[in-house]
C-alpha cells in the first residue's frame, strides 16, 4: 500500500527553466498506432491523449513525431504531414487543459526507416550491414545531414506554433542521432564520425540550432547511457555528450539505455525479466556530473519506487510509459490512503497496443474510452 505521506516526494513541484511542474510524474507516450497510414493524426489519436493528460501527470511527452517522410513504420505520426499548425495544436490544446506541459518528441529513424515504396535502400551515418536490416544502407553527405538539422529546426518552430511548451530531440531509441553518436553504426571518417567527436557533432548542431531559433522553448534531449550491445558507446561518453548537451542549452535530459537495430522490439531494455527501474543508478551518477534536471525512464512500476527515486535524488522526475498504458489510475493510487487498492503491473509486452486495440492483459478493455472521473469505480479487478 502507497499513502499520501509516503510519496510526498513525488507530489512536489519542480521548477525548470521559469515553468513550474505540478508533481514529478511524466508521461512518455509509446507509439500509439492511432495514426492513419499517411501518418496523420485521428480522432482517437486526439482522444487518447486527453485520456492521458487527465491522469495528473505535469508534463506529456508525444509519441516519436518524423521529422520526414522516412518512418520507422506506416502508422507513425509525422509532422509535415499532420494537417498542419491546426492539427498539432489539438494535441496540446488537450493536455493544456489538463495543467500539464505539452513536449513534442522529434524523431528521425535513419537505418531503422521502412524504405520507399519500390526502393530497397535508407541512409545513415555510414554504410552498414546487419542481419535484421534488409535494406542497403547508404551513407548521409554533408548536405544531406544539413538538411536532416534543418527539419528538426523546422519541426520545432511548428511545434512553438501549435502551442506546445517545448521539443525532445530523442537521441536514442534507436534513432540516427543514435545512430551517429555509437561505434557501431557511425564508422565515418570525417568530422560527423565517432572516432573524430564521439558523433556527438550532429546532436549539438541540432540543439544549438534550436536554442537559437527558439530561445525560451524548452528543449529536453533523450540520452542513452549505454547502447547495450557489444561494442557500443558507454556511460563515459554519455556524461560527456550530457555535459556538452547542458552547455549548448538543453533544459533536462531523458535518460534511457540501449540501441535498437531492425525490430522495434529488439534488445528491448525493460521487458518481463528485468528488474525495475534497470536505468536509475547511471541516472545517479549522471545526475553529479549536471546541473540541469534528469528525467528517468524505464519500467517504473510502482509508486514507492518512483517516490524513493525522487527522495534519494536519483532524479529529477520519472516518466511512465507501458506503465500508465497498463493502468491510467496510476497517480490517483500513488495519493490515496487505502490498503485495499494497489497498481496493476504491466506485463511489458514488447510492443504496447493498448492505445490502440486495448490491453491484451484487460482482455481487451478499452481504458481510454472510460469516463474521465470514473477510473476508480469502473476497474476491473
Amino acid at each position: 500500500m502507497y499513502h499520501q505521506f509516503m510519496n510526498q516526494s513525488l507530489f512536489s513541484p519542480l521548477k525548470i527553466s521559469g515553468r513550474e511542474l505540478k508533481n514529478r510524474v511524466i508521461a512518455e507516450i509509446p507509439s500509439s498506432f492511432l495514426a492513419n497510414e499517411a501518418g496523420d493524426l485521428t480522432q482517437d489519436m486526439i482522444d487518447y491523449y486527453e485520456r492521458i493528460a487527465a491522469t495528473n501527470v505535469s508534463m506529456v511527452i508525444t509519441e516519436p513525431f518524423a521529422v520526414d517522410k522516412n518512418r520507422l513504420f506506416a502508422k507513425q505520426p509525422g509532422i509535415s504531414n499532420t494537417g498542419g499548425i491546426f492539427s498539432l495544436s489539438r494535441i496540446s490544446e488537450r493536455i493544456r487543459a489538463h495543467k500539464a506541459i505539452p513536449i513534442l518528441q522529434l524523431f528521425h529513424p535513419g537505418i531503422n526507416a521502412k524504405p520507399e515504396t519500390g526502393l530497397n535502400y535508407v541512409y545513415g551515418p555510414a554504410r552498414f550491414k546487419h542481419s535484421r536490416l534488409k535494406a542497403e544502407v547508404r551513407q548521409y553527405d554533408f548536405k544531406q545531414i544539413a538538411a536532416i538539422s534543418g527539419l528538426h529546426i523546422d519541426a520545432a518552430i511548428s511545434a512553438w506554433n501549435s502551442g506546445y511548451s517545448g521539443i525532445e530531440v530523442n537521441g536514442a531509441d534507436g534513432g540516427l542521432i543514435q545512430q551517429f553518436l555509437s561505434p557501431i553504426t557511425n564508422l565515418r571518417a570525417d568530422d560527423y564520425g565517432y572516432k573524430g567527436q564521439r558523433g556527438e557533432k550532429l546532436a549539438l548542431e541540432i540543439v544549438k540550432a534550436i536554442r537559437k531559433t527558439l530561445p525560451d522553448f524548452l528543449i529536453i534531449f533523450k540520452l542513452s547511457t549505454r547502447d547495450l550491445l557489444p561494442g557500443g558507446r558507454m556511460l563515459k561518453e554519455a556524461i560527456n555528450l550530457a555535459m556538452a548537451l547542458e552547455n549548448a542549452g538543453v533544459d533536462m535530459i531523458h535518460v534511457t539505455a540501449g540501441f535498437t537495430i531492425g525490430k522495434v522490439d529488439y534488445a528491448f531494455p525493460t521487458g518481463r525479466t528485468v528488474a525495475n527501474a534497470p536505468f536509475a543508478p547511471d541516472c545517479a551518477f549522471l545526475k553529479k556530473h549536471l546541473k540541469i534536471p534528469l528525467i528517468l525512464s524505464g519500467k517504473i512500476a510502482l509508486p514507492g519506487l518512483a517516490e524513493e527515486i525522487i527522495r534519494t535524488e536519483s532524479a529529477d522526475a520519472v516518466s511512465l510509459g507501458r506503465t500508465l498504458n497498463r493502468d491510467l489510475d496510476w497517480l490517483n493510487i500513488a495519493a490515496m490512503n487505502s490498503e485495499h487498492v494497489k497498481v496493476r503491473e504491466c506485463k511489458r509486452c514488447p510492443t504496447c497496443s493498448a492505445a490502440s486495440t486495448g490491453c491484451p492483459d484487460m482482455k481487451g478493455y478499452a481504458f481510454w474510452k472510460l469516463d474521465l472521473d470514473k477510473h476508480l469505480i469502473r476497474r476491473k479487478q
